[in-house]
């Protein structure tokens, strides 16, 4: 492979960036099983799909979940000879590092799990457990060192829970075996169980370089920015995002993997990435049901899926999260941070969605209350975003920014922008476009920017 940059940690220990220094929006989709189930021709279409979606990531497994081991792939290939993680089958990595080439091509950063978690800790999953304390570095070292020269974040773990012995030792063999392999050139993270981070598994570990969240399938109230908060909070200071949210037209998960009857949808999903982004996460994972696990037609029934694949890369969500980065990249997304107090009041007395629960009329902000409407705000030097989960009519302070303020209404459903005219820095009630849709309010102060927000203002 050709000599390709990493990833660096900003000084800060808040973003990501290129290598030049540019702030990198980590914009990730899901696609578990891309590695294991597509052949070429689907590869390529799920790649310049996505790309051409504004993805900056794709979040994939060597090692697959669903019987990665021993189910081959399209091409007739497995992973290892007999089962040995030390008798590698060139031809299935072969066929990795062609997958990891093209994305690096299509200017998509290649987010590698370098294996499931059933394979270092054989419940529950298929497995089987072919991962020791023992044998773990080895593996880490030869594909650290494979893919030393690609554009690679690599993310370990894999959605289990490192208190079982011996979990943890393993994985930061491996972990360590991947750094010796790869000169350290690569940004290493942690992949946790549903509805935990991995600060609460790895804060310590040495080569760990930043948080990520699986706030999971449940709970569509959930308010994202409060879970971010909390890893942002931690010595030493890391970038956080959520990697595994609840993912688009999955059913909505109660207690456990008990589906309600409730799928979740777009909005769920934007909800997630917006407050999570404005929350203070260096950006953020989408995820869809069946693409997931690249479900096909005529494929047995599992989490209940009900479209192929190919269509599924389609559902609104998934084309939404390019009005996120476009937005957030318009103004100096190095500078944007969370802010408190922005709100000083919000109407929110009308709601449709049936995923959504109790709105109210709070004057002041409290601190507790039906998540699902309180809205996350964010703050650059000359800029702020107010994300508005249930399109509210609301009171702001933006005095930060002066005396007077410009405002624009920006269209997280389709990216587009309107002009919201001047506004007193402490302002009356202003109401949004429409209601009972999320909508994000941008101020900035008077002549800072010479353009729009988004697409049509992008300032990296």
């Amino acid at each position: 492979m050709s000599r390709t940059p990493s990833l660096n940690v900003s000084s800060d220990g808040r973003k990501l960036e290129n290598p030049d220094g540019t702030p990198f929006f980590y914009l990730a989709d899901t696609a578990w099983e891309l590695l294991h189930r597509l052949d070429r021709e689907e590869t390529e279409h799920y790649l310049t799909t996505r790309a051409s979606q504004g993805f900056t990531a794709v979040q994939t497994v060597i090692l697959a979940e669903r019987d990665g081991l021993r189910e081959p792939t399209p091409a007739g290939q497995v992973p290892f000879h007999d089962l040995d993680p030390a008798r590698p089958n060139e031809d299935y990595f072969a066929h990795v590092d062609e997958v990891v080439r093209r994305m690096n091509e299509l200017g998509i950063v290649a987010a590698l799990l370098p294996t499931w978690g059933d394979k270092v800790l054989n419940s529950p999953g298929r497995g089987p457990q072919v991962f020791t304390p023992q044998n773990a570095r080895a593996y880490g070292h030869f594909v650290g060192e494979r893919y030393r020269d690609a554009r690679v974040i690599w993310i370990m773990g894999g959605d289990r829970d490192t208190s079982r012995e011996p979990f943890l030792e393993t994985i930061r063999e491996m972990a360590l075996g991947i750094k010796e392999g790869d000169a350290g050139r690569h940004l290493m993270t942690f992949h946790p169980p549903g509805r935990h981070s991995s600060a609460e598994f790895v804060h310590e570990e040495e080569w760990l370089d930043f948080h990520m969240w699986q706030t999971g399938h449940s709970n569509p109230e959930l308010d994202t920015s409060r879970l971010i908060a909390r890893d942002r909070a931690r010595t030493p200071v890391r970038p956080v995002l959520d990697g595994e949210p609840c993912y688009e037209n999955i059913p909505v998960m109660g207690g456990g993997w008990n589906p309600t009857g409730r799928r979740f949808t777009a909005a769920d999903a934007r909800r997630r990435a917006w407050r999570g982004v404005l929350g203070g996460a260096c950006g953020h994972t989408y995820g869809c049901n069946e693409v997931w696990m690249m479900h096909r037609h005529g494929e047995p029934q599992f989490l209940a899926c009900n479209m192929d694949w190919k269509r599924a890369l389609h559902l609104p969500g998934a084309n939404q999260m390019r009005h996120l980065r476009a937005l957030v990249q318009s103004r100096p997304f190095a500078e944007l941070e969370p802010v408190a107090g922005v709100v000083r009041a919000l109407d929110s007395n009308v709601y449709a969605d049936s995923n959504l629960q109790e709105r109210r009329r709070w004057e002041p902000w409290p601190e507790e209350g039906a998540e699902i409407v309180r809205p996350t705000a964010a703050a650059g030097r000359d800029y702020m975003y107010v994300y508005l989960p249930a399109g509210s009519p609301a009171k702001y302070d933006f005095t930060r920014l002066g005396e007077q303020v410009e405002l624009w209404w920006y269209d997280p459903r389709h990216g587009t922008c309107a002009h919201g005219g001047h506004s007193e820095a402490a302002t009356h009630w202003i109401d949004p476009p429409t209601t009972n849709e999320d909508w994000v309010l941008v101020a900035q102060r008077e002549g800072a920017f010479p353009g729009p927000p988004g697409p049509a203002g992008q300032a990296g």
